[in-house]
């Protein structure tokens, strides 16, 4: 069997092959997240992007694959005394969370609320 077989499932690419009499396996853990912010309404555009980029920045490891700005909408209860937010949502792509990206969320005052997913 000296042909290569890829086989393909959800969440791991599983690449096999046969080397020197033993099968090799190699195993990519790509996960897929989706961190969605909710940041306060009243930041101009200019401070709006900076936090994002700062928090691109805690997401070392992560690539972000897609970002899509949502816009401001009008909040269904008042939040650290803000009627309304403004929305980002942010695709990532990688194998590791890096641990204290919640923490750093939490305590950031721009952002008032977030929901980090594992999609896949």
């Amino acid at each position: 069997m000296n042909i290569k077989d890829e086989v393909y499932f959800p969440q791991i690419l599983t690449t096999t092959c046969l080397k020197s009499a033993s099968i090799v396996k190699l195993l990519l853990h790509m996960r897929n997240y989706e961190l969605t912010l909710v940041l306060r309404s009243k930041l101009d555009d200019k401070a709006r992007k900076k936090v994002l980029e700062s928090v691109k920045t805690w997401l070392k490891d992560l690539q972000v694959t897609k970002e899509e700005e949502w816009g401001q909408k009008p909040l269904a209860y008042p939040i650290k005394k803000e009627e309304a937010g403004y929305y980002v949502m942010l695709q990532l792509e990688g194998e590791n969370l890096p641990s204290d990206v919640e923490r750093r969320l939490f305590l950031a005052d721009e952002v008032l609320r977030h929901l980090l997913i594992r999609t896949k």
